[in-house]
């Protein structure tokens, strides 16, 4: 054991060494690139674990993680606030099943100082070192430089980076070049259908043959059209595994404002993509209900809105519109949704997505929704 642990740590150590339409998410590209700063420093690698039992794809039971009415609850941290992954668990009374991260991929030649070096600065807050905590790290993986710089070379060192992480026991979730159905204006990787399947395609192949727990998770943006252009982007259920999508909640009339929900936002966005890709494992890849100030107002300057005195009460009622028993028993195969945890500066507002991280009066809010 102590020798393939060894073994293990060498070649993490080696691989270092050489190595976002309709409920349009707004981000501009430079959202995820600044969240992705983290520590300067990377941090000590875990000890390797032991292959667990799963509840499937990688999921631990709800003895052991957070569940809400049987669905694994996850979320997307910012790294970059200090003990911001702590303060999730701690607010809850299991921990998080999922811990979700955005990483940047670039053309090899351009990767400084190391590929894929994110993983390492924030391995420390992914890995538990404990199978009966572990989360799913679910990878949002981004081509920066577009998808013809994701070329063989560079699908390698992502194979190969991941092959590590499962090694220590550490179950990905590789969604890959995510909301690629939005425009090119959203992301460097978004707009081309034809170059997305292919590409998808690509990685899929190398991942299945390379590692040995990872799961691909094909995650459109949600599109409120009248013909969602979900199956554009489709690359065939033989080159997925689970099925994902990003979906907020906005105000129906002004993304500025702060109003409270009517109940069935959830249901009438959501259910086109359920009626075509249902009969598969659905995760709620990234989700909110942002709460709007003035920019750089938060907390004080409020954007108006019928809720304006109720953040934690929208909070909560999309939680509950994406969570309850009801939302369960009409889309049964949703398996997972993961919360976007982050305050941000954008469109000319500071957005605060935040559900455990923010206020007390909205994380004691959603802490006891979550444990009723």
């Amino acid at each position: 054991m102590r020798q393939s642990h060894a073994l293990t740590l060498c070649v993490l150590a080696a691989l270092a060494a050489i190595a976002w339409a309709g409920n349009t998410h707004y981000y501009k590209p430079d959202l995820h690139h600044r969240a992705n700063r983290g520590p300067r420093r990377v941090q000590t690698l875990p000890k390797t674990l032991a292959k667990r039992v799963s509840n499937g794809f990688g999921l631990l039971d709800d003895s052991q993680v957070k569940y809400h009415n049987g669905i694994a609850m996850g979320w997307l941290p910012d790294f970059t606030v200090s003990g911001a992954v702590n303060s999730i668990n701690n607010a809850l009374d299991r921990p998080m099943s999922i811990i979700g991260d955005y990483v940047q991929i670039y053309a090899l030649e351009d990767e400084v100082p190391t590929p894929l070096i994110q993983i390492d600065y924030h391995l420390g807050n992914v890995s538990t070192g404990n199978t009966n905590t572990q989360p799913v790290y679910m990878i949002s993986l981004m081509p920066q430089a577009g998808l013809e710089a994701v070329t063989p070379a560079v699908i390698d060192t992502v194979v190969n980076k991941i092959s590590a992480l499962n090694t220590l026991g550490v179950t990905v979730w590789l969604r890959y070049a995510f909301e690629m159905n939005l425009g090119p204006e959203f992301h460097a990787w978004s707009g081309t259908p034809d170059a997305f399947k292919q590409s998808w395609n690509a990685m899929y192949t190398a991942i299945k043959e390379g590692t040995t727990d990872t799961y691909m998770l094909w995650s459109p943006n949600v599109d409120v059209n009248s013909e969602p252009n979900y199956m554009d982007y489709f690359p065939g259920e033989e080159f997925v595994d689970l099925y994902g999508i990003s979906l907020y909640s906005f105000a129906a009339n002004s993304r500025d404002r702060n109003d409270a929900l009517i109940g069935t936002e959830f249901i009438e966005t959501f259910t086109p993509f359920y009626n075509l890709f249902g009969e598969h494992p659905i995760v709620i890849s990234e989700t909110s209900k942002p709460y709007n100030y003035e920019l750089n107002g938060y907390p004080s300057e409020p954007q108006p809105g019928t809720a304006v005195r109720n953040e934690a009460g929208t909070k909560v009622d999309w939680l509950t519109q994406l969570t309850s028993v009801v939302t369960k028993s009409a889309f049964p195969n949703i398996i997972a949704v993961n919360w976007f945890e982050f305050l941000k500066n954008e469109e000319g507002m500071t957005v605060d997505f935040r559900s455990l991280t923010g206020s007390s009066r909205v994380r004691n809010a959603v802490a006891a929704y979550l444990s009723s």
